[in-house]
C-alpha cells in the first residue's frame, strides 16, 4: 500500500515534464502538523503529498492523488496514507466526480468511494463530498460529509474554510460522531511555481477535541495559479477529506 501511495506522488512529478501541456497538470508536496489530543498529549505528523489530473479534451478528466504520513507522539511513531482515483467532468463554472481509493493506518488497510463536486463564482469557490470507507480487517467502516469555500483576494492568495461530519462503525474501535472545522490560506510567489499555506483543523468528539496545526509547502507544475490549480488542476478533494476526517481523532472508545 505504501509503495502504491508513494508511486501516486512520484507519478504526479514524473508524468508531467514528460506530457507537459494545458491538459495535464500535477502538484507534489510537503506538510507538517503539530498536533494535540486534548489530556492524551502531543504529537507531529510529517506528510508527503502528491497528485496529477489530466483532461481528455472534452471536459471529461482523470486525477490520482495519493499522501504518505508519518505520526510521531510519545517516541513512537506509526504510519498511514492513501492513494486514490477519480473520474469527472470540468468546466470553468463547475465539476462533478466520483472516485474510488485506498487507505492504510499502521497495518490495517480499507477501501474508500464517493462523489464530489465544486462551483466556481469569480474570487470565489465551493465544493462538497460524500464518501464511505470500509476496513474489512478490523470490521470498521465510516461515512464523511464534507464542504468547504475558498475566497481568492489575488489569483495566487487565498483564504479556505471547511466543516465536515464523520460518522463511524465498528466492534474494534467501537462506534461515534463527531464534527471537523478547518480555517486556512495560501500565498503563491511572484513568478514562482512554490506556495506556502498555513492551516488550523479542529476535530470535536464526545466533548474532547483534537486541534492541528499545519504548515506545507508545494510545487505547481503546470498550472498558472491557485485559482488555475482549482478550476482546471488536480483539486478534487473527496479522498483526502475522508482520510484527513477519518484520521483526525484517536480510537473511539
Amino acid at each position: 500500500m505504501k509503495k502504491l501511495v508513494l508511486g501516486a506522488a512520484a507519478a504526479a512529478a514524473l508524468l508531467a515534464p514528460a506530457v507537459a501541456n494545458a491538459e495535464t497538470n500535477a502538484v507534489v508536496g510537503i506538510d507538517y502538523s503539530h498536533v494535540n489530543f486534548d489530556s492524551l498529549g502531543d504529537g507531529n505528523v510529517y506528510g508527503l503529498t502528491g497528485a496529477f489530473n489530466h483532461d481528455f479534451s472534452n471536459g471529461w478528466q482523470i486525477q490520482m492523488d495519493g499522501a504518505a504520513d508519518r505520526f510521531d507522539a510519545s517516541g513512537c511513531c506509526v504510519s498511514e496514507n492513501y492513494a486514490a482515483v477519480h473520474y469527472g467532468v470540468r468546466n470553468d463554472q463547475y465539476s462533478f466526480a466520483g472516485f474510488v481509493g485506498l487507505q492504510n493506518f499502521v497495518f490495517f488497510s480499507g477501501v474508500d468511494a464517493g462523489v464530489e463536486g465544486q462551483m466556481h463564482f469569480g474570487q470565489a469557490s465551493i465544493g462538497g463530498s460524500v464518501a464511505y470507507v470500509d476496513f474489512g480487517d478490523i470490521n470498521i467502516n465510516a461515512w464523511n460529509t464534507n464542504v468547504d469555500g475558498l475566497y481568492y483576494f489575488t489569483p495566487n492568495f487565498s483564504v479556505n474554510a471547511g466543516v465536515a461530519y464523520t460518522n463511524i462503525d465498528g466492534s474494534f474501535f467501537g462506534s461515534g460522531d463527531y464534527w471537523t472545522w478547518n480555517l486556512g490560506g495560501e500565498y503563491r510567489f511572484d513568478n514562482s511555481p512554490l506556495s506556502v499555506s498555513l492551516g488550523y483543523r479542529q476535530s470535536d468528539l464526545s466533548g474532547a477535541t483534537v486541534d492541528a496545526w499545519t504548515i506545507g509547502l508545494t510545487l505547481d507544475l503546470s498550472t498558472g495559479s491557485l485559482q488555475d490549480r482549482r478550476v482546471k488542476g488536480p483539486s478534487w478533494g473527496g479522498a483526502r477529506s475522508m482520510y484527513d476526517d477519518f484520521n483526525a481523532v484517536p480510537p473511539i472508545p
